[in-house]
C-alpha cells in the first residue's frame, strides 16, 4: 500500500542519491595546479573558472542533501500523525 510516508521516504531516497551523484561530478572536476612564479600567472583565471564550476556542483549537492533532510523530516512527521490517528 503506498502512503504519503512511503512517497516522503522515497523522494529522501532520490534527493540523497542526487546529491551523492552530484558531489560525484563536483569531484571529478579538474582543477589545475599552480605553482608559485610569474610563469603561472596565465593559469589563474582557469584554476578560478575550475572551481566556480566545482562550487556550483557542491551548491546542487547540498541543496539536494537539505531537500532529502526535509522529505525525511515529512515522513517522520507522517508517521507520527498516523500514530495518534
Amino acid at each position: 500500500m503506498i502512503t504519503a510516508k512511503s512517497i516522503a521516504d522515497i523522494v529522501a531516497l532520490a534527493f540523497s542519491i542526487g546529491a551523492s551523484a552530484l558531489w560525484v561530478v563536483s569531484w571529478r572536476v579538474k582543477v589545475p595546479s599552480i605553482g608559485p612564479g610569474l610563469e603561472e600567472l596565465d593559469k589563474v583565471t582557469d584554476y578560478a573558472k575550475a572551481l566556480s564550476v566545482q562550487s556550483k556542483w557542491n551548491s546542487f549537492a547540498a541543496l539536494c542533501t537539505a531537500l532529502a533532510l526535509g522529505a525525511q523530516i515529512v515522513a517522520k512527521a507522517l508517521e507520527m500523525l498516523a500514530s495518534h490517528l
